[in-house]
């Protein structure tokens, strides 16, 4: 009998998946972790948001599955990988379509 995955261990998993997919994403453009953290403080500084910004140790946190972004340096990510917020999200097992509407289901 096979044995049922707890939904904390399948979300484990699913945040491991995609800090690893997000790292080969980094290497796959040849940028370094301090390349990603000068792009992102740019990307801050334009904002007036530190919030933006991703420190080597993070990204290294997000990349071991660690840590989850939130969703300003999810942004970045995405303005430095040039790859959809849409995109970035599926990552996570996050499924955006179309607009959301508050209160519905």
């Amino acid at each position: 009998m096979k044995k049922k995955q707890s939904k904390s261990a399948a979300g484990t998993k699913v945040v491991t998946e995609a800090g690893s997919k997000l790292r080969e994403i980094r290497e796959g453009r040849g940028l370094t972790m301090r390349d990603v953290h000068g792009e992102s403080r740019s990307i801050a500084q334009k904002h007036g948001r530190k919030g933006f910004e991703m420190v080597p140790s993070r990204l290294h946190m997000l990349e071991r599955g660690l840590h989850v972004p939130n969703v300003f340096r999810l942004y970045s990510l995405s303005t430095i990988y040039g790859i959809s917020v849409k995109d970035l999200f599926a990552l996570y097992g996050l499924k955006l379509s179309g607009a959301l509407h508050a209160g519905k289901k």
